[in-house]
């Protein structure tokens, strides 16, 4: 399943939304190398804002993109 390809959608424009919904830097952990595959995939989200409002946002964040790591079910 291509769990990047999922975060970043078309385009980036995944991402893009999601960095506009929950106010956070959302980067994949692609490698331009292929050559070491046995970095385990990652996500790094990034947000400055007071310590209360960056948490909740972190946790919008991580909540968002875990509802995009479940391949669609196909029947």
């Amino acid at each position: 399943y291509n769990f990047v390809g999922r975060i970043l959608g078309p385009r980036g424009m995944t991402a893009k939304q999601l960095e506009e919904d929950t106010g956070c830097k959302i980067m994949s952990g692609t490698r331009r190398e292929r050559s070491n595959d046995t970095e385990p995939l990652h996500v790094l989200i990034q947000c400055e804002d007071y310590e209360k409002k960056a948490h909740q946002k972190m946790r919008n964040a991580v909540e968002a993109i875990n509802q995009l790591l479940h391949p669609p079910v196909r029947l």
